[in-house]
């Protein structure tokens, strides 16, 4: 499935390179920080506190017209959620995340320097990890489904014809599967299944601009 994912990527980017001359190609780099957590239904699940992650990665923007552009992009990302320590024997439990996501964005620009994008993403989950206190350490990556699908809504600013920064919004479509961490006590806790939601800031630069 990794090689399904990367392959689409791929095709994308080349697709990009083949568009008419009079559509405007630009590459980038763009990294920052995550804000992360995991929704269950029905409710809440009380149990999970937001936590700290990072992505980065390569993006393109390819101009489809005067305010309408594409925005495809390569990134790896770190999600999860923390549990509550008085929930998992005084430790402070955590549950990370590493996936590889391609946002496929479709942007509007308001202005110069202000845009709105949003759509689809996938995400592949490369490896799923339970961690206890600073010692214990689980891999539980068959617990959960390697695919994730979701949307993304995210707001643009350029400071510079080249620098700029991104504020977004990722909201996972599709439940995940049961996990299960062990606690401090040596029991096992079994949360619902539920969804990724992730708020992320990142800085981006334009390496090179085609024509």
């Amino acid at each position: 499935m990794k090689n399904t994912l990367l392959g689409t990527l791929f095709f994308v980017f080349t697709f990009a390179l083949s568009l008419p001359g009079f559509s405007q190609v630009s590459w980038g780099i763009q990294g920052g920080g995550n804000v992360s957590n995991f929704h269950s239904r029905p409710g809440v699940y009380r149990s999970t506190h937001n936590r700290l992650g990072y992505h980065g990665g390569l993006f393109a923007e390819i101009s489809l017209g005067k305010k309408v552009f594409f925005q495809p992009s390569l990134l790896y990302s770190l999600k999860g959620w923390r549990s509550r320590p008085e929930l998992d024997g005084g430790h402070q439990g955590r549950v990370r995340f590493d996936y590889i996501d391609i946002p496929l964005l479709v942007g509007y620009r308001l202005s110069d320097k202000l845009s709105l994008l949003a759509g689809p993403q996938v995400g592949e989950l490369i490896r799923a990890t339970s961690i206890i206190g600073r010692d214990l350490n689980f891999d539980v990556s068959s617990q959960f489904k390697k695919i994730d699908a979701g949307i993304v809504g995210a707001v643009s600013y350029k400071f510079t014809p080249r620098l700029g920064m991104q504020v977004s919004y990722s909201l996972g479509l599709r439940r995940l599967n049961q996990v299960s961490f062990r606690k401090g006590n040596g029991s096992w806790s079994t949360p619902p299944t539920g969804n990724n939601r992730v708020l992320g800031v990142s800085a981006y630069y334009l390496l090179k601009t085609k024509r």
